[in-house]
């Protein structure tokens, strides 16, 4: 079974992450909004655009923005809670780094 992890932010879950494969230093997974979502999706909507559009100045303001919500990765099975550095959501996949 491969790792899966909660995003969590003030208790308050964001969405499941489901490991597709490893490519280091980044995590690729596939990711499955929950009912917090809705209080965040415009900021990684925002993240991703900026990406696409190669505004890597934008994208590092949101990126910022991002880990000032102080989400943090929960896992389903065992393993120790994971702050990530860089979390990235695009639609149904999701990339992170710790």
């Amino acid at each position: 079974m491969e790792p899966t992890w909660k995003i969590v932010k003030d208790g308050s879950l964001i969405g499941v992450l489901n490991l597709i494969e490893i490519d280091q230093p980044w995590f690729r997974c596939r990711f499955s909004p929950e009912t917090g979502w809705t209080a965040v999706e415009s900021l990684f909507e925002s993240m991703a655009s900026a990406h696409r559009r190669r505004d890597y100045e934008r994208y590092g303001e949101l990126l910022t923005s991002v880990r000032s919500l102080g989400l943090t990765l929960e896992p389903l099975s065992e393993g120790d809670s994971i702050v990530p550095v860089m979390l990235k959501i695009e639609g149904e996949m999701a990339s992170f780094r710790y």
